[in-house]
């Protein structure tokens, strides 16, 4: 990951300084870039268009406004000027990647999860077998419970892109999605067992664009599934250090177990005889 952060915004104008700034702290100009835009943002099929424009590869989601007091300030190292500026503010939070250490992807949910369905009157609802969830698994394997319980088999798993073939070298997988698709979850945890994820479910926007949730690459939107970015293992030696930057240490490393622990060590413990008042010592007994 070349560079993250989250820009909270007044106008496209604004918007198009931030990617300049963004893309002009890396030479190179093979990106992978990945977006949340918030749905309050002005022009919003203009401003998903610029920032599908700004890379090679982009992908993105439509997320919920941010909840901001009226009175809020506000600072920002672009500003413009403020006479006839509208006080809204929406946000986008951009991640540049290089291209050469991630795969984009988008896959399409045909099967999901089913509906929601919360209260009692579902129960009276006309079920229909190609709905995901339960009624697909029962109508898969029958009155047997115990292959029921076993979940999805592969073969019921969405298929992976196509940029996955004979890949080998995924590490990790970071991806926008809606809140119906831990299918996908499984088909990418099933082909990459070892690999970590960070899943984001985005904001419904049926009132917005008429869409459930709005997923993006390249400019094309999809109602469901997911959008992202396989992360690929790094070539190069991955070497840690730790700092504790200002601290110093109260006392000197102290080893837990040996002959010289306080806990390992055997003690006389004092007792007392209850019947004749005497004290006595025992040399049994730890502390």
């Amino acid at each position: 990951m070349l560079r993250s952060a989250t820009w909270l915004l007044r106008s496209k104008a604004q918007l198009r300084q931030v990617l300049d700034a963004t893309f002009s702290a890396s030479p190179s100009n093979n990106h992978a870039l990945m977006y949340a835009l918030s749905s309050d943002a002005p022009d919003l099929e203009d401003i998903i268009g610029e920032l599908s424009r700004s890379a090679p590869e982009t992908v993105g989601c439509i997320t919920s406004p941010l909840p901001f007091h009226p009175d809020t300030t506000f600072a920002s190292p672009f500003s413009l000027p403020t006479l006839g500026e509208e006080t809204r503010r929406f946000s986008c939070a951009l991640t540049l990647v290089d291209r050469d250490q991630c795969v984009p992807f988008a896959l399409e949910n045909k099967f999901g999860e089913g509906p929601v369905q919360v209260g009692r009157w579902h129960a009276f609802r006309k079920r229909d077998v190609k709905d995901g969830g339960l009624a697909r698994l029962l109508e898969q394997n029958g009155d047997d419970w115990n292959d029921v319980w076993k979940g999805s088999s592969s073969r019921d798993l969405p298929e992976l892109p196509e940029e996955f073939q004979d890949r080998k070298d995924i590490n990790s997988f970071v991806y926008f999605t809606d809140n119906s698709s831990m299918n996908i979850a499984n088909s990418l945890h099933h082909s990459y067992p070892s690999s970590t994820t960070l899943r984001l479910i985005a904001a419904p926007t049926p009132f917005i664009n008429g869409m459930p949730f709005t997923l993006i690459r390249n400019g094309r939107a999809q109602p469901t599934g997911a959008v992202g970015l396989a992360i690929l293992r790094s070539k190069q030696e991955v070497r840690q250090r730790i700092g504790f930057n200002g601290l110093k240490e109260l006392y000197h490393p102290l080893k837990l177990g040996g002959k010289h622990h306080p806990r390992t060590r055997r003690r006389a413990l004092p007792c007392t005889d209850h019947r004749r008042g005497a004290s006595s010592v025992s040399s049994r007994g730890y502390t």
